[in-house]
């Protein structure tokens, strides 16, 4: 019998049904967006990666990156019975730019593959925004869960990697599926959990190799779950921690799940080199004259006894993660920052920072620091109830200010210490560790968890919705038209403080605005506007397979001056380069584009 304060049937059916619906936003916006986009920079050579993985059985080829969620996105191109280069790639190039376009524009149909590598991509978008509404509602009830899809099926950093073949969106995803079943570990003691942030932490460690901060995010979760919770013996609800069938303490936990996402790691590379050293790897090394070693790995090849020690990698996973250090930090990457080009890269400690404030819809920034100024609420409205009442002679306070908004308990402040340290992790570690800056992809991780912290706290700080009401919906309607006003060119999104996507190129380049993937807008742009040939300076992978597939004709040197020009935003960095000076018959400095494509590609007519 249903006792009289269970809501009825309907209404939890009305509740599904707008979950389904927020979660149908997703492919709705991204699907079209896909077509009207050619391959971003490292499209054609992750496709091309898991297609060759899954056509050769190689592991490591190109290495770089691990295998398996670019697999997952060739998928369908391995039903789909695509062909590869016959060119094998370089043993340790991490970017075959010319074999993933020679991959994409010549040997295959680009549109057909891109379009099935991209939908995988969406598939895990729509997991993500599942998760993220659980998180919210397992923390805070049903409206909070809501309050946070809501923004994440409008975010427009969000939306711009849903429909990408590249490995920020599966990162994010299984990043925050992890902490998500990690943090209900901890508290709901239940096996489930323990089996999925094993399991997530295994697809997140083999998305790319930052999924590793999950393991310090872990510790800091044992560290916070000690100080605000106690021991699992005081057993305050809800938490406490027994599983059915064993007593498992929090680092009991922890090396639960380390072991076993290790274990599968080695198990999806065949156990090949788990148990050997650093010094065995960096003696296979010295066999081929040409191979790349980033000076971590010798460092620590030449202390005694840490390089002695097993590494409990496979090999091939090891190599990948040796070549990502020694990018980031040998290879000298550039760096576009604030109209500045910095050609041998280096860190910028307020890159991200910067990144951050510029690229988040403003309204999600109100409202994440709008908590803040409402501590100084009770001091600024008592001053005035006092001063009220000094002007009528009351000395009786007939309000209490602090009653106007819910303080946080404990098992709050909890919840939202913890959604937040995986935000600070990673922002920490791309601001002050890493050198490159190649975007706020890099830190795209931490938007679930800020949205899921929206959706925390709306709901708390104010429970009497009258007075706020109308500034809420404000809110919510700016992110919205906002994340409207800027499809289909999401990557190229800045918020107003930023002056809109159209000032963006002042303040960074590359995957925070240009992309390479507006040379189909390009085409179209030229077939609208009855140009039949035109100088080009693409930002691209490669450059010629891509317009010679889309009929791009390049005008002849002799009309260099009598016909249009076509350059990629990026390039503006490079203004002062003698060599771009000499190629452009006028200045990128001082001349203003006539027409721009998708925010990313500027116009200059004759």
């Amino acid at each position: 019998m249903k006792k009289k304060t269970d809501r009825p049937d309907h209404w939890n059916l009305h509740r599904s049904g707008l979950l389904f619906l927020l979660l149908c936003l997703i492919p709705l916006q991204t699907i079209t967006s896909i077509r009207l986009k050619s391959a971003s920079v490292e499209e054609g050579v992750h496709l091309y990666a898991g297609t060759y993985h899954l056509l050769t059985g190689r592991q490591n080829a190109p290495p770089g990156y691990p295998w398996l969620i670019r697999a997952y996105a060739a998928l369908p191109l391995w039903i789909s019975h695509v062909k590869l280069p016959e060119k094998d790639p370089p043993p340790d190039d991490m970017y075959p730019f010319e074999l993933g376009s020679r991959f994409l524009y010549q040997v295959n149909d680009a549109d057909s593959i891109l379009f099935k590598g991209r939908l995988m991509i969406v598939g895990l978008s729509i997991l993500l925004g599942l998760y993220v509404f659980r998180f919210a509602k397992d923390i805070s009830g049903w409206t909070s869960g809501y309050i946070a899809l809501l923004f994440y099926v409008f975010c427009p950093n969000i939306l711009a990697h849903s429909r990408l073949v590249t490995l920020d969106l599966a990162l994010t995803a299984f990043v925050f599926i992890a902490i998500y079943h990690y943090q209900r570990a901890l508290s709901h003691r239940r096996i489930t959990d323990l089996i999925g942030a094993s399991f997530f932490t295994f697809l997140a460690i083999n998305s790319k190799y930052t999924g590793l901060l999950l393991f310090p995010i872990f510790i800091l979760s044992i560290l916070l779950f000690r100080v605000a919770i106690g021991k699992p013996n005081d057993d305050p609800p809800p938490f406490g921690f027994r599983f059915s069938f064993l007593r498992v303490t929090p680092v009991r936990l922890f090396l639960m799940v380390f072991i076993t996402a290790v274990a599968m790691t080695n198990a999806i590379y065949l156990f090949n080199g788990g148990l050997s050293s650093i010094r065995v790897y960096h003696n296979s090394l010295q066999d081929r004259p040409n191979a790349v070693e980033s000076t971590i790995f010798r460092q620590l090849a030449e202390t005694p006894i840490i390089s002695s020690l097993p590494i409990f990698l496979p090999t091939a996973y090891l190599r990948g993660l040796d070549l990502t250090l020694h990018e980031d930090r040998e290879s000298l990457h550039p760096n576009w920052y604030l109209g500045k080009l910095y050609p041998k890269g280096g860190n910028l400690p307020g890159y991200y920072l910067t990144a951050f404030v510029l690229k988040t819809p403003l309204p999600i920034l109100i409202i994440l620091i709008l908590p803040g100024l409402l501590t100084l609420y009770p001091i600024i409205a008592r001053f005035r109830i006092n001063h009220r009442n000094k002007k009528l002679k009351d000395k009786q306070i007939p309000v209490n200010p602090v009653e106007r908004f819910t303080p946080l308990d404990s098992f709050a402040r909890y919840q939202l210490i913890f959604l937040l340290i995986p935000c600070a992790v990673f922002f920490l570690f791309f601001s002050l560790i890493c050198q490159s800056q190649l975007g706020l992809r890099l830190i795209l991780p931490i938007y679930p968890f800020l949205y899921v912290t929206a959706g925390f706290l709306m709901p708390r700080m104010f429970p009497n919705r009258k007075p706020v009401a109308p500034i809420l919906a404000a809110l919510t309607g700016w992110f919205i038209l906002s994340s409207i006003l800027i499809h289909p060119h999401y990557l190229s999104y800045f918020n107003e403080l930023g002056g809109g996507p159209e000032k963006g190129i002042h303040y960074f380049a590359d995957s925070n605005i240009d992309w390479g993937e507006d040379i189909k807008g390009l085409k179209a742009y030229m077939d609208m506007k009855g140009i039949p040939e035109i100088n080009l300076m693409y930002y691209g992978p490669n450059g010629s397979p891509e317009t010679r597939y889309y009929g791009i004709r390049q005008a002849p040197p002799e009309r260099v001056d009598r016909s249009p020009w076509a350059i990629s935003a990026t390039w503006l960095y490079y203004a002062d380069i003698d060599s771009i000076r000499k190629a452009i018959p006028f200045s990128l400095k001082t001349r203003r584009p006539d027409d721009t494509i998708g925010h990313s590609i500027y116009i200059y007519l004759p």
